[in-house]
C-alpha cells in the first residue's frame, strides 16, 4: 500500500513540475508594458501604451490586452482598446504577438516580439522597412 501511495505522490509531483516547466517556457516579456511614439500620417505621432496580461488558466499563450493612444497635435484625450492577445511561432522561429484576435482581421494588428522591445508588422505580417520607428520599447 505505501509503495502505490509513494508512486501516486511522484507521480502528481512530476505532472506538476511538468505543468512548472510549461509556465516558464513561455515568454515572460509577453506579460509586460510597452510604449513608444508610433508614426502617423497627420498627426506628429501615436503616443502608444499597450500592456499584455496571460490567461493562466490556458495552455495556450493568450490574454487580454490594454492599448492607450495619443494622435500628437491632435487631441490631448487618449484612445483607449481592450482586447485578446495571442502569441504564435512563426515558420522562422519567432514570436509574434497578435492583438484583437477576437475581431476582423482588418482590426487585427501584429508585433514580432523582440528582446527588450517589440516591433509593428505590416497587415501581411512583415517587418515594415522604413526609416521611421515602429518600436514599442518594453517599460
Amino acid at each position: 500500500m505505501a509503495l502505490v501511495i509513494a508512486f501516486f505522490i511522484g507521480s502528481v509531483s512530476d505532472k506538476y513540475q511538468q505543468k512548472e516547466e510549461e509556465k516558464e517556457s513561455v515568454p515572460e516579456k509577453v506579460m509586460q508594458i510597452y510604449n513608444g511614439t508610433l508614426p502617423c500620417a497627420d498627426c506628429g505621432g501615436i503616443q502608444t501604451e499597450i500592456s499584455f496580461v496571460r490567461e493562466t488558466n490556458s495552455n495556450e499563450i493568450k490574454g487580454k490586452f490594454n492599448l492607450q493612444e495619443v494622435y500628437i497635435g491632435k487631441s490631448k484625450t487618449p484612445f483607449y482598446t481592450e482586447g485578446e492577445w495571442s502569441a504564435r511561432v512563426s515558420s522562422l522561429g519567432k514570436t509574434i504577438i497578435t492583438i484583437n484576435t477576437d475581431k476582423p482581421k482588418s482590426e487585427q494588428k501584429e508585433f514580432l516580439l523582440e528582446s527588450e522591445s517589440i516591433l509593428m508588422l505590416d497587415q501581411d505580417g512583415n517587418e515594415i522597412e522604413s526609416s521611421l520607428n515602429y518600436r514599442l520599447n518594453r517599460l
